[in-house]
């Protein structure tokens, strides 16, 4: 039993744990004083079965709440579950992460984070639309083409698998290494100046092929449990929409394909708001395991955690607060973000550990807030330019228009890559 660990009961504030204590100690005193026909000085017989009972409480409470733990846990789960009409059973972090797979991502990964330190000429062509390059910015992805030909072709090959998981240490929870997926972010950098220059050499299947490959970087860091390669995730997916504009620039596609790709978008919107939930997820079964780490492994009476007993009596309450944000079934983002502040006003009153947690996924929530923007600013930008190839108002391809997430008003018909850049959150 994981809470025979720390040797005394857990969830209770501590001044009522150490009474128990004091009783149970005084019942086990007492009942050998009868044993061998001692008086036990100051308390009379007639208290002997209220020690007794007592005691009896304190050793049993440490098993009654593990049972109690595990009920709840496998309440959380279940409300998550329904959400995606099928059950979730993440006993464990591991089993969560493979879910069927094994792991297959080699030790030495690809690593362009030096062609995109900050100053350089690759992280400045990040933030430079294509219809203004220079020659001398053309020669500089020529040039990095050329040295990078051998890096380019593992990438493109670790890429192509279809399931990309990393063998990681489950029995060191609350160490879960992310570098792996911070090298992501180069990774999608690097087709994102790929597709750049296919877009600026006219060659459309090569630009197709690097979009989908930043595509599947998407689905490698949504298929993690941790928030941050979620987030990561999000950051991905609005670089793949960015490249996307450059390509509607340059007028690459004819009307049947951007047809194509303007249902392809209006789905993959829909589809931002479960990858709120996902989020909210994947990090609320993380507090759970940690909380269950915390109680297996920590020693917080020798002040190793000093803030431990403060998440531990804060424990029913957290699942409360989980199990009410499992319950969410938005339309929009806003639905989401609206749940949580409801949330927040609730545990406005409270200096508790789900506030914190609170307030933490409600500023990640923006994220997606801001994926749900770019891609609404995409889909107005596919009907914008089928409304130029046909010669007709964009309201017959476009109506009503997207509405801006922050503002909730209506965006307007100018093509985003002509507005200034939103700073992403």
């Amino acid at each position: 039993n994981r809470s025979s660990d720390l040797g005394y009961p857990v969830f209770l504030p501590f001044g009522i744990q150490n009474v128990f204590l004091l009783f149970c100690y005084l019942a086990i005193v007492y009942l050998l004083c009868l044993l061998f026909h001692r008086r036990f000085p100051g308390i009379a017989r007639r208290n002997f079965l209220t020690l007794m009972a007592i005691g009896i409480l304190s050793i049993a409470y440490p098993y009654f709440s593990e049972y109690h733990f595990r009920k709840q846990f496998d309440h959380v789960c279940d409300a998550f579950g329904a959400l995606y009409g099928e059950k979730v059973e993440p006993g464990t972090l591991e089993r969560l992460y493979y879910h069927g797979t094994v792991p297959n991502m080699p030790e030495k990964l690809p690593d362009f984070s030096g062609d995109f330190a900050d100053g350089s000429d690759l992280y400045r062509l990040l933030d430079k639309r294509i219809r203004d390059f220079t020659t001398a910015d053309r020669n500089i992805l020529e040039q990095w083409e050329r040295d990078r030909k051998n890096m380019f072709s593992e990438l493109d090959a670790l890429v192509r698998l279809p399931y990309l998981k990393e063998k990681r240490d489950f029995a060191e929870l609350l160490h879960l290494n992310i570098s792996n997926q911070s090298l992501m972010r180069h990774w999608w950098r690097t087709y994102r100046m790929r597709c750049s220059l296919a877009i600026l050499r006219g060659n459309k299947t090569e630009a197709l092929e690097y979009l989908a490959a930043i595509e599947r970087i998407e689905y490698f860091l949504y298929d993690d449990i941790s928030l941050i390669p979620i987030l990561l995730g999000t950051a991905a997916q609005v670089a793949r929409l960015s490249a996307l504009n450059e390509i509607l620039d340059a007028g690459l596609f004819n009307e049947a394909e951007l047809e194509k790709w303007q249902a392809r978008l209006f789905g993959e919107e829909r589809q931002i708001p479960r990858l709120a939930l996902r989020m909210l997820f994947c990090e609320s079964v993380m507090v759970i395991q940690a909380f269950r780490d915390l109680r297996k492994k920590l020693d917080y009476q020798n002040g190793a955690f000093p803030g431990t007993p403060l998440l531990i009596q804060n424990l029913n309450n957290a699942f409360t607060c989980l199990y009410n944000v499992a319950k969410l079934s938005p339309k929009d983002y806003f639905e989401v973000e609206n749940s949580v502040s409801q949330l927040l006003d609730v545990q406005a009153k409270r200096n508790s550990f789900q506030l914190n947690l609170l307030v933490d996924l409600k500023s990640c929530l923006k994220k997606f807030a801001y994926l749900s923007l770019k891609q609404r600013e995409t889909i107005l930008a596919v009907a914008a330019e089928r409304a130029r190839l046909s010669g007709k108002p964009l309201a017959d391809y476009l109506n009503p228009l997207p509405l801006d997430p922050f503002t909730g008003r209506a965006l307007s018909g100018e093509a985003p890559f002509e507005k200034q850049r939103t700073e992403q959150p």
